[in-house]
């Protein structure tokens, strides 16, 4: 591959970030209270750990084939016919994960800015923003990423207006709920943070001297969307008591309605509107990593092409969940999936490839450029 169309490590950096970081966060304070209580920040924390330690597994197995994508790597681990079956179950993850997305941040302007404007409406805007920047080669939608993650600043500026409102008394004592609900938070704080599998995906197209270089940045990574969630997580458990955090599905927004300057009154609509961008971003990464595994079992098929049939899949299924009860039940079912494609496959493509060890490194190296225009 051309080396002026690989990325960087702050561009790997700032793609699993904004991946990462994303419609998860309005919600997270309130998805990890169900489970532990005002301990609900611990297991912020403790799904950081949780998610490094599987970074160790997946870095483990994509840097075995650096040269291959991981599809094509699969095939050669696995047998062609399992590869081509575990690539279609990654395409259907990456599809299912970008209409959670979707779903999750539709229901949230339609409740906070635009109640009367038909869903579909707000789906396709999104999908068409997700659509066109995706369809571009990695090299220059990192330039985006890039770019808009100053937007994370919105997010420091509103836990500083919080500071002067906080009760540390709220997360007292420490501990209270014990280790089980806990854990049972670690789930919910994973499942916010998806996205920190992304590098396995382009290991060929990343720009590295060693290759724990690419280990050490996807650390970097983690470590800055822990302390990010965690810390913000924090501050809301201080700033809503126990029982206000029971009746606020999205304490971020909740906590910045009850601001306002001089200028602006409604805070957390302007927050909301302008967090679009860092949400779409997350979009784009699933609509791309759907296109690169999907050109990827179609050959001959261009991957520019594979965006705009990926995206408009998305829009269509994303168009059936419509309830709260139904959008919990599709979200608890992408936990469990993501547990399967995340840990479990690229653990048994592991030992499968330490006992067939290591191919040989000539031919068969799958780059974006063969599916890209």
């Amino acid at each position: 591959m051309n080396v002026k169309m690989k990325i960087s490590h702050p561009q790997l950096f700032f793609f699993i970030v904004q991946t990462q970081i994303g419609v998860g966060i309005l919600s997270l304070s309130f998805s990890v209270h169900e489970e532990a209580g005002w301990d609900g920040w611990m297991s912020v924390f403790l799904g950081g750990i949780g998610i490094q330690l599987i970074i160790l597994l997946l870095y483990a197995l994509s840097s075995r084939y650096p040269e291959h994508i991981l599809f094509h790597a699969m095939e050669l681990i696995a047998g062609r016919l399992t590869g081509r079956l575990i690539t279609t179950a990654y395409t259907i993850y990456f599809i299912t994960v970008a209409i959670l997305v979707l779903v999750i941040y539709k229901n949230i302007i339609l409740t906070w800015l635009f109640p009367a404007t038909p869903g579909w409406v707000i789906q396709l805007l999104l999908i068409i923003s997700a659509w066109y920047l995706s369809r571009e080669k990695l090299h220059i939608i990192v330039r985006f990423y890039v770019f808009v993650s100053a937007l994370f600043l919105l997010v420091v500026g509103v836990l500083l207006f919080a500071l002067g409102d906080l009760n540390p008394l709220y997360i007292f004592p420490i501990g209270h709920h014990g280790i089980g609900p806990i854990l049972k938070g670690v789930m919910a704080a994973m499942q916010a943070m998806l996205g920190f599998s992304v590098f396995m995906f382009i290991f060929p197209y990343i720009e590295y001297k060693k290759k724990r270089d690419v280990l050490k940045t996807a650390t970097f990574a983690n470590l800055f969307t822990t302390a990010f969630y965690g810390i913000t997580v924090l501050i809301t458990m201080m700033f809503f008591s126990p029982p206000e955090l029971k009746l606020v599905p999205q304490p971020l927004l909740y906590m910045l309605k009850t601001f306002s300057t001089p200028v602006i009154d409604r805070l957390d609509l302007i927050f909301l509107a302008m967090w679009i961008v860092s949400v779409t971003t997350s979009l784009m990464t699933y609509v791309y990593l759907a296109s690169l595994s999907g050109a990827h079992l179609l050959k001959g098929v261009k991957r520019k092409k594979l965006t705009l049939w990926t995206s408009g899949a998305i829009f269509f299924i994303a168009m059936g969940p419509t309830n709260n009860l139904t959008i919990s039940k599709f979200a608890e079912g992408v936990d469990y999936f993501s547990i399967v494609m995340v840990i479990v496959i690229p653990l048994l493509l592991y030992l499968l490839s330490l006992i067939r060890g290591k191919p040989s490194s000539k031919g068969g190296q799958q780059h974006e450029t063969t599916h890209s225009s």
